[in-house]
């Protein structure tokens, strides 16, 4: 009897954001995000927990991380009457290519830098834009 290879797959997040929920019902496109970064700082989720933390880069005009350790830890969650949490999601890597150090590609994603979810629901499709000195995101398209 042969076995099934099943690959298992991470998925690639920017720190938790956390917006007034006001700001999230009257999200539109073209709006921006201010993330007040100047370099892009991620999670590896593995079923809701990060198992990593890595940076964000473009190479060749492709996306990547590379990875800047390995150290689980749970995802810092802050829901309030006025604020929520926001995921931001960049996609998805294979599990067996993290190693500290290892720069992986992102070729998946392809029309949109990120995917916004409000409680596991896809709410928004956004690009990453540069505002002065710092990084936002710029809402591209609406999916609720």
């Amino acid at each position: 009897m042969q076995r099934e290879h099943r690959q298992s797959y991470l998925e690639v997040c920017l720190s938790p954001a956390c917006l007034k929920k006001k700001e999230i019902v009257d999200l539109e496109a073209g709006d921006l995000l201010l993330l007040d970064l100047k370099q892009l700082e991620l999670d590896i989720l593995e079923e809701g927990v990060s198992v990593a933390k890595a940076s964000y880069g473009i190479r060749n005009g492709e996306p990547y991380i590379c990875i800047a350790s390995l150290e689980k830890r749970p995802v810092p969650s802050y829901n309030s009457k006025k604020y929520e949490v926001i995921k931001v999601s960049l996609g998805m890597i294979e599990k067996n290519s993290m190693e500290e150090g290892k720069m992986i590609a992102l070729s998946q994603i392809r029309e949109h830098d990120a995917i916004l979810y409000r409680e596991d629901q896809r709410i928004a499709k956004a690009r990453f834009v540069t505002v002065g000195q710092k990084i936002a995101l710029q809402i591209t398209d609406m999916l609720r």
